[in-house]
């Protein structure tokens, strides 16, 4: 085998010059050339392989990326300036036109440098806005909006090859000051924009990782001439609110940063380790030919590793202690096998086996390298490996799923919806369960459990039903997904409903090379199942299934409903109240969401619920009545409580970007009202929620109309500011309460009530100067308050007076002892 390994081995030179090239089938080959220059730079770079690399990288994106169908070349269409442009959604709006005002959220991420996000402004509902053409924004940003609808998405990639369509390279071209960018869009948090700048001024990364990645939502655009044809600022509101749509839906780029991201520096280093020697492959048997597996595809291999003396430490071979079946891995993902491993792969295919030789770099000392040390083996030792690939299939359905990410789930059929079932789900499922085949091909182990035909397995997720590994496949599978689930025996185990693996037992004992079994998958259908407060003791589990999309015709926000309701005590069979009454004829009942008129679990509960839906709900007590005067007469006290609810209706009032000023305003001051019910009441917590919502109304002064609806909204704003004041003064939150009296001061100075209310808490925080000066000043800036404010004074005086006097008498017991 040494000789063998001296006759046959070499470095794997090749995989360093290919290495973002894609797959090379015999029938499609991808021809990649790569000269590296011998003459250095003035500053230590080698041009020549750097232009190799940016040139290796644009081959890869148009050949190697049809395995990410949300990322491959063949769904973005190139413009004559060379940007990239992909359609998510088009709009059905209209086309913005030079000079128009365009309104729009954007993200942004830096695609090949590490996949760091530089902004997201639907996350903080913050639009960005500029006029189109006006040279605000980069080209790109400029070319991108300009060929959209009001409504649509549009994905560009910015190549980093053309820096005329992205942000100036030289940061005197790029900043205007110390902060703002000359062009637009900026990043509005430092740590974006630090992102930014990395990208931009690194002068060691290649082009290729200067790319930068945008999706563009149009929310809203207003032509130039609204402005000069007249009405001034109400004409251009006016326009806005009539084109503005809906944002309620964030912008989430179709990304896997983790995927994504590619640290320049270590692929290099790592290709220089390559050419020095750092793995040596010999091929033993040649393989059938064709393409190579590459990072993220899923392969599966029988292996042996041996030590510096040829030592078998760890095998999937049965003669050396093995399961005899091979092993699955998905290249660079997941539960990872040695790195050295990942690369050799790179260079075999199907059938071929090869020994690596790898120095401890690229063993048990890289940092990526995920197989366990075998026992007597010593991390700083270099490894061989006697490695056969049997099979591979490409990584575009596979995902690493389970807490050790050691579970690959490979899609057959693509499930419905975005939804996934989670614990205490109710699932409806079929499923096949093999042990793993010798040749690593799909369905060819033998089976040891599956459903019967024409039947579904019905279970509950999180109740020990199902094994680990199978619920961690449903929990990343959505409705009809058909998927096969290639997991560790060892996580088979455990289930009621399914039985362990025939290798259960080597599993448990720990063989060196841990044996895997195959599972076959179809989920049907789940019922959700919702813990509503977290910690169990409200639980909603649906028994009939309403109309509508969940979760976007669900009562989320506050408004009023209509629903039948039957309560009992958890256990008993006689219902203790029925809204139907006993002949099933009576009036449902109608309450206000949010405003405390209900049970807090069944006010949860409905704000989850589409129309016609019935679901089952259980509470403790403290949920359910505790603290309240309408326990229905048959329950007793602090007893769990079962309620059965179904949701007849509900009046949705319009979105928030749907209100003209006017009705912004008054459901801002509706809220504000319901707030102070609340907190009249005691409901403390209730009140804060509607304060804060009446504060998001009134936030955006380009969404009133005029002076006057201006002037009113900050009125409004920092009425409630007090009021949340009041509220964190009532729970003794002195600090917070103080913040919020400082808020409302700067959003009206003049606001008498506010310095009236930061004295109170001043003089709780002991600062009686800062008390004096604030009634002061309430005084004077309305005098029919003076003679609240001279009682105030003289209170606070007496507080101080007698405090004084308490601390006298305590020092002068010490001294007296």
């Amino acid at each position: 085998m040494t000789a063998l390994l001296a006759a046959q081995s070499r470095p794997l030179a090749a995989l360093a010059e290919k290495r973002t090239g894609s797959r090379q089938p015999a029938s499609n080959t991808l021809a990649v050339s790569v000269c590296c220059s011998t003459e250095c730079s003035s500053d230590g770079e080698h041009p020549g392989r750097r232009r190799a690399l940016a040139g290796l990288a644009a081959a890869a994106a148009a050949f190697g990326l049809q395995q990410r169908p949300a990322l491959a070349a063949s769904d973005f269409v190139q413009t004559a300036s060379g940007l990239l442009v992909q359609d998510i959604t088009v709009g059905q709006g209209i086309q913005p036109q030079p000079g128009d005002t365009c309104v729009v959220h954007w993200a942004g991420y830096t695609k090949n440098y590490q996949a760091k996000r530089i902004e997201n402004t639907s996350v903080r509902d913050e639009p960005f806005e500029f006029r189109l053409g006006s040279g605000e924004v980069i080209p790109a940003f400029d070319e991108a909006v300009a060929g959209m609808r009001t409504g649509g998405v549009r994905r560009v990639e910015v190549l980093g090859e053309l820096p005329q369509l992205s942000y100036p390279r030289d940061p005197k071209e790029r900043y205007v000051s110390r902060t703002k960018y000359r062009y637009g869009p900026q990043p509005s948090e430092l740590g974006g924009q630090r992102a930014l700048d990395f990208v931009l001024d690194n002068q060691t990364l290649s082009d290729t990782n200067r790319t930068l990645l945008l999706d563009i939502k149009l929310l809203a655009q207003l032509s130039h001439t609204a402005m000069s044809a007249g009405g001034g600022l109400a004409a251009y509101l006016q326009q806005l609110r009539d084109t503005l749509i809906d944002t309620a839906a964030d912008i989430v780029p179709d990304v896997d940063e983790r995927e994504l991201g590619v640290d320049d520096t270590a692929k290099l280093r790592e290709e220089e380790d390559l050419r020095g020697g750092a793995v040596l492959k010999g091929t033993v048997e040649p393989g059938k030919g064709g393409a190579s597996p590459q990072e993220g595809d899923l392969v599966f291999l029988h292996y042996s590793l041996m030590n510096e003396h040829r030592d078998v430490l760890s095998s999937t071979l049965s003669e050396h202690g093995g399961s005899g079946r091979p092993q699955p891995f998905v290249v660079g993902k997941g539960r990872r096998m040695l790195r050295g491993m990942e690369l050799g792969l790179q260079e075999m295919t199907v059938g071929e086996r090869a020994l690596l030789d790898i120095k401890p770099e690229y063993a048990f000392l890289h940092k990526l390298s995920g197989l366990p040390l075998p026992e007597g083996a010593r991390p700083e030792a270099g490894v061989t490996v006697d490695v056969t690939l049997t099979h591979w299939v490409p990584g575009g359905g596979v995902r690493c799923v389970g807490p050790d990410s050691d579970i690959f789930l490979r899609t057959l059929t693509p499930g419905e919806g975005w939804e996934s079932p989670r614990p205490p789900f109710e699932v409806s499922l079929r499923l096949t369960a093999r042990t793993a085949s010798t040749s690593g091909q799909p369905e060819e182990g033998e089976a040891y459990y599956a459903t019967p035909a024409g039947e579904a397995l019905q279970c509950s997720m999180g109740a020990g039903q199902l094994p680990p590994g199978v619920e961690a496949g449903l929990g990343a599978m959505q409705r009809q997904q058909e998927a096969v689930l290639l997991c560790p025996a060892s996580q088979l185990c455990g289930g009621t409903l399914v039985p362990d693996p025939p290798n259960a037992a080597d599993a448990r004992n720990g063989v060196a090379a841990p044996d895997y079994a195959e599972v076959r998958l179809q989920l049907l259908d789940f019922t959700q199942v919702r813990d509503m407060a977290g910690d169990g003791q409200v639980m909603k589990r649906i028994v009939r299934k309403g109309e509508g999309e969940f979760p976007m015709d669900c009562p989320l926000e506050d408004s009023r409903v209509r629903v039948h309701l039957r309560v009992r005590e958890q256990g008993q069979e006689q219902w203790a109240h029925d809204s139907r009454g006993g002949d099933g004829q009576g009036a449902p009942l109608e309450f206000e969401t949010g405003m405390g008129e209900v049970p807090e679990a069944l006010d949860m509960c409905v704000r989850l619920m589409l129309p016609g839906e019935v679901a089952s709900l259980t509470s403790t007590w403290r949920f359910a009545y505790e603290g309240r005067q309408d326990a229905p007469e048959g329950l007793s006290a602090g007893a769990a409580v079962e309620f059965e609810v179904e949701l007849l209706s509900f009046e949705k009032e319009a979105g928030q970007h749907e209100l003209e000023g006017e009705e912004r305003l008054q459901r801002a001051g509706r809220l504000k009202e319901q707030g102070n019910q609340l907190y009249k009441q005691g409901k403390t917590k209730l009140a804060r929620i509607k304060y804060h919502k009446a504060l998001k109304l009134v936030d955006r002064a380009f969404e009133l109309e005029g002076e006057e609806q201006v002037a009113a909204a900050s009125q409004l704003k920092a009425s409630c500011l007090l009021n949340l004041a009041r509220c964190a003064e009532r729970e003794q939150e002195w600090g917070e309460a103080l913040g919020w009296c400082n808020k409302a001061i700067s959003e009206d100075d003049g606001y008498a009530k506010a310095y009236f209310r930061r004295a109170v808490i001043s003089h709780c925080l002991g600062d009686e100067d800062s008390a004096r000066n604030d009634l002061a000043l309430c005084a004077e800036l309305d005098p029919s308050t003076l003679a609240d404010c001279e009682r105030e004074l003289a209170r606070m005086e007496r507080q101080s007076a007698a405090a004084e006097a308490r601390q006298r008498g305590a020092m002068k017991g010490f001294f007296d002892r």
